[in-house]
């Protein structure tokens, strides 16, 4: 810490928010992406010694002003980490549109079927990126006006009055070498003049790039994302003094990228973590009663206690879990095929494979094979949007996890298990092995048998899961601070 104290210059550190705001605005809660920048920017703060932490800021950009904002992050650091007490202090509340906007009125013909709605939200999103006005025409309206309508994941309007917080104009605060962190999904801001504003005063712009799904697996997004993606990671290099990436396998990508078009630009590597942070719970009722009973007489009870109902009787179930979001990235097919294997191999004698996490892009197939077969004859299970008390009950009494995915940009899901001393079956591809490391068992995503040999290793050979079990008990994982003195690093050096 000595060495932090003599090296920290007296900047101004500042976190971009408005991608999270505009998120609880519509959903209430964090999801992976979100619960990134949250704990980076607290860690960060964390971490920074005592005498600079009044230098640390968070900053949203104000849609009822237009203007980008400011507050201090000693105001926030208390509740930062709940999405909850994050939108009560900013009053943050959704405005719905009548149901007469044309927008609106024309994406609720697709609510019942999620791919369809989502890949239309998605597609003007990246029509209004690129201001692609006459694709808004027959709605009686422009980019703009639908980046105003678009806050959140419906036809909705976030309004903002900060009654616990206190903020000033970003012009106030920014001065020549401050640093402004941009963590969140920058490609999808709607607010890119204003970062541009505040880099033109001298203020040092980094960027986090996660992954660039977009431009490597163009088939598996909305068609029209890959150029809007692309577009985006063209134009943010002029703001932009340096990237971040979340693991060596993205560095690599971004600067293949890069090069390609002939842009110099430094790429700093800032690993996440391989933990699970979740809030604190709030539940005074479950607190009061589990402070009356004993721990060491009712500890299965107390696990529990707060855990939905319907998912308690996998405190006695064996089975396999694999958390994120149902897309076809995420491989399920080829993971659903894997377990009719492993049900042909076992005569029936293998655990649950249960799904935690929301369906997400071009899973129909997915979604047909399981109709077709009872849920693969009841082998499978799947827990659509768990809370994070679920995920940790699932993490903490599953036998390991499994994640093929064909390409991730760091893969969360591997870093939790191992926090709860589990291993996993894990592809072998992109920056999963970065995660993993050698605490788990790999496979070739491409292949079912590969998929299916490595699980079934670790259920047939109960040793070789000890081992990796046992591995894990004695590894030092990556936590939050470990990011946050990455982030000081870095900050000093550029």
């Amino acid at each position: 810490m000595t060495s932090l104290n003599n090296k920290i210059s007296p900047r101004r550190y500042c976190f971009d928010i408005s991608g999270i705001i505009d998120f609880i605005g519509s959903s209430g809660k964090y999801t992976g992406i979100q619960r990134v920048v949250v704990m980076a920017a607290w860690s960060f703060y964390d971490v920074l010694p005592d005498n600079q932490k009044a230098n640390v800021y968070v900053g949203f950009y104000d849609r009822t002003t237009r203007k980008y904002r400011c507050v201090s992050f000693n105001q926030v650091k208390d509740f930062i980490k709940d999405a909850d007490l994050l939108a009560e202090a900013f009053s943050i509340r959704s405005r719905r549109y009548g149901s007469n906007n044309p927008i609106e009125s024309f994406l609720k013909k697709y609510k019942s079927n999620p791919v369809k709605y989502y890949f239309h939200l998605w597609r003007l999103d990246a029509f209004s990126f690129l201001k692609n006005d006459a694709k808004f025409l027959k709605f009686n309206t422009n980019s703009k006006g639908w980046r105003q309508l678009r806050r959140g994941r419906a036809i909705t309007e976030i309004e903002i009055e900060t009654s616990r917080v206190t903020s000033v104009n970003a012009s106030s605060i920014f001065r020549v070498d401050d640093i402004l962190f941009l963590l969140d999904a920058a490609w999808q801001y709607t607010h890119s003049s204003k970062i541009s504003k505040i880099a033109s005063m001298g203020v040092k712009t980094l960027t986090m790039v996660h992954d660039l799904i977009p431009l490597k697996m163009t088939g598996y997004t909305d068609p029209s994302i890959p150029s809007a993606y692309a577009s985006w990671l063209l134009s943010s290099h002029a703001h932009t003094t340096a990237y971040l990436s979340v693991s060596e396998s993205t560095r690599k990508d971004l600067q293949q990228f890069l090069e390609s078009v002939y842009i110099e630009k430094e790429i700093h590597v800032v690993p996440l973590v391989q933990g699970f942070d979740r809030p604190e719970g709030r539940n005074l009722a479950v607190v009061a009663l589990t402070e009356k009973i004993p721990k060491d007489v009712y500890a299965d009870f107390l696990e529990v206690i707060s855990i939905e109902p319907s998912l308690r009787m996998y405190k006695t179930t064996p089975f396999i879990l694999c958390v994120g979001t149902l897309e076809i990235r995420k491989n399920p097919m080829r993971l659903l095929q894997a377990w009719k294997q492993l049900i042909d191999r076992s005569a029936g004698d293998i655990p649950k494979l249960v799904f935690a996490g929301q369906m997400g892009w071009l899973i129909d197939d997915f979604k047909y094979a399981l109709e077709a077969s009872g849920n693969l004859h009841g082998y499978i299970d799947i827990i659509e949007r768990p809370s994070d008390e679920d995920l940790s009950f699932l993490y903490r009494n599953c036998l390991f996890t499994v994640m093929p995915s064909l390409y991730e940009g760091w893969g969360l899901p591997v870093g939790e298990a191992l926090s709860f001393g589990k291993t996993a079956v894990v592809a072998n591809t992109s920056s999963l092995p970065e995660v993993g490391k050698d605490l788990v068992e790999y496979c070739d995503p491409m292949s079912v048998s590969s998929i299916s040999d490595a699980v079934w290793k670790l259920i047939s050979e109960p040793d070789r899961r000890i081992t990796l079990e046992g591995k894990i008990k004695k590894a030092t994982l990556r936590n939050w601070q470990d990011v946050g003195r990455d982030l000081i690093r870095i900050a000093q050096e550029i």
